[in-house]
């Protein structure tokens, strides 16, 4: 039960990290900042993995509904 509420992703935790990532987006490109940007990329594919969990626990929530 416990590993299954570690692989738990909430939405609210992925528009948060769209929030930041679009942040670092915003300032690498006012601040000219290449390592800002790289942040953004790493948060990206953190992004996209989490949401890939999302996705699939969603996905089995409404296989399981009657």
């Amino acid at each position: 039960m416990a590993e299954q509420a570690q692989k738990t992703v909430a939405l609210q935790e992925l528009n948060a990290l769209a929030d930041e990532i679009r942040a670092l987006q915003r300032n690498s490109k006012l601040t000219n900042s290449p390592e800002l940007w790289q942040q953004a990329e790493r948060l990206k594919a953190e992004y996209a993995r989490k949401r890939e969990i999302y996705d699939a626990e969603n996905t089995e929530e409404e296989e399981n509904e009657p």
